[in-house]
């Protein structure tokens, strides 16, 4: 009688992995305990029966999840990827509690990101007559974006010409005008020395007549 309570048990405990299993995978949430009860003896209250039960739920979970298929044809091609590695060592620092704890913390994350992913499914599909539209505009706007590229370079262009034009008018009438003007006023300066000298000369020549 203790084994098969233990038996039983062990079954109520798979049953609710599996259904554990499902919510991360799916997002189908079965935490009622009426529910529970309700899938636990759908099939009858035998042993073998209740296993033919979880194994048909197993097998339509893994139906549900394209990853989970891949991860058991792995499995099944490649079964050492999926054994402990007993040469390693768990060289962390943390407890079973603490992992446990980490592991159930990020555990929604299934969750949502499986409820995006079905939110991404239902996205609508714009229709075929617009679908047309949009592919019959490609070439005009591949050819909008030539136009677009040859006014940006004609830009680029006219703003170094630009640049080139205002450095040359300042080298010329900014820098050589003020080359000019000092090269006036220096001629300008030796002219009046000149003239100075000539009439300081012609006015000692008045002097002595």
């Amino acid at each position: 009688m203790a084994d098969l309570e233990d038996g039983a048990g062990s079954l109520e405990y798979l049953q609710q992995r599996i259904q554990k299993l499902e919510f991360l995978i799916t997002g189908n949430d079965i935490t009622t305990e009426e529910q529970i009860q309700e899938t636990s003896h759908k099939r009858g209250d035998t042993v073998h029966e209740r296993l033919i039960r979880l194994e048909d739920s197993l097998q339509v979970t893994a139906n549900k999840s394209k990853s989970v298929q891949d991860l058991l044809y792995i499995s099944q091609k490649h079964p050492g990827l999926f054994l402990p590695d007993a040469a390693q060592e768990d060289d962390t620092t943390y407890s079973r509690t603490e992992k446990l704890s980490i592991i159930n913390s990020s555990a929604t994350l299934f969750s949502t990101t499986a409820s995006r992913l079905e939110a991404i499914q239902d996205l609508p599909l714009s229709s075929a007559e617009t679908s047309v539209a949009l592919a019959a505009l490609q070439p005009r706007l591949q050819k909008l974006q030539q136009i677009q590229q040859k006014h940006a370079e004609d830009i680029s262009e006219l703003t170094y010409q630009t640049a080139s034009l205002l450095q040359r008018w300042y080298e010329l009438w900014i820098v050589g005008g003020g080359d000019c003007w000092s090269e006036w006023e220096e001629r300008l300066t030796t002219v009046e020395k000149i003239v100075r000298r000539e009439e300081g000369r012609r006015s000692r020549e008045a002097a002595t007549i």
